[in-house]
């Protein structure tokens, strides 16, 4: 699976780095999901959302995440057996709970 960071992701980096965060949800632990999907589309950096209309499945950090350690960001979310029981093709990380 080969993926990288999309113009939306790079657009938040720059509000971030320029001061103005207040134009973008943050990817705190409020506004942080981690998303699954079962698609297999070639990744671009055009997509907002993740490939996958029906087996796609976002969920919040747990409490105290996402975590900052030197140049390491940890994002962890959980998922019940019974949710996002497919095979997980695609993932994201995205700053709110719907696309």
């Amino acid at each position: 699976m080969a993926g990288g960071l999309t113009n939306a992701g790079c657009s938040a980096i720059a509000v971030f780095v320029t001061g103005n965060v207040a134009a973008i949800n943050t990817f705190n632990s409020t506004n942080a999901y981690l998303g699954v999907g079962s698609a297999s589309t070639v990744f671009a950096a055009t997509q907002t959302d993740l490939q996958e209309a029906t087996n796609k499945n976002r969920n919040a950090m747990q409490a105290g995440y996402p975590t900052v350690s030197n140049q390491a960001i940890t994002w962890r979310a959980l998922w019940a057996a019974a949710s996002a029981n497919f095979r997980w093709n695609e993932i994201g990380v995205f700053n709110a709970g719907t696309a």
